[in-house]
């Protein structure tokens, strides 16, 4: 199944290739004060992949805090945090935000919440390493 999105603005697109119907995805609401200040609800699947494309001109905001393992993609123009990535041995890895999906409100199931807070770096990457999914970052060209 392809479900697409983007941000509010419309400046960075998304678009999520799962296997799993709406109904088997169980948004996760991770409890830091990040997450929990923007609102997101994030769902990764192993198996699927994840797109992100923008305009070379409206190039996003990539921001790292805590363990500084992952960016967050956040539109530069309306402030949309879209999907966290992180590049460990040259495989990209993401979850993405569920509330830029178009579809968002198709999702049977109400969120999880989750608390990463005692993770260690190592136990961190190994986990997204496991569970989060292929992405593929597309900057797009100007055209004249």
């Amino acid at each position: 199944m392809i479900h697409t999105g983007s941000c509010h603005c419309g400046s960075v697109q998304v678009t999520l290739d799962s296997d799993n119907h709406a109904e088997a995805i169980i948004p996760r609401a991770c409890q830091c004060t990040f997450c929990r200040k923007n609102g997101i609800n994030w769902y990764s699947d192993p198996d699927g992949q994840l797109r992100i494309e923008y305009a070379a001109a409206q190039e996003p905001i990539f921001y790292r805090f805590g363990m500084k393992i992952a960016d967050f993609v956040i539109c530069s123009r309306c402030g949309v945090c879209l999907a966290a990535i992180e590049k460990d041995g040259g495989q990209a890895r993401a979850v993405v935000n569920l509330n830029c999906i178009d579809s968002h409100q198709n999702w049977s199931k109400k969120s999880c919440p989750v608390d990463f807070d005692n993770d260690n770096e190592t136990g961190r990457v190994q986990r997204h390493q496991k569970n989060w999914m292929p992405v593929q970052i597309i900057k797009k060209q100007e055209q004249n």
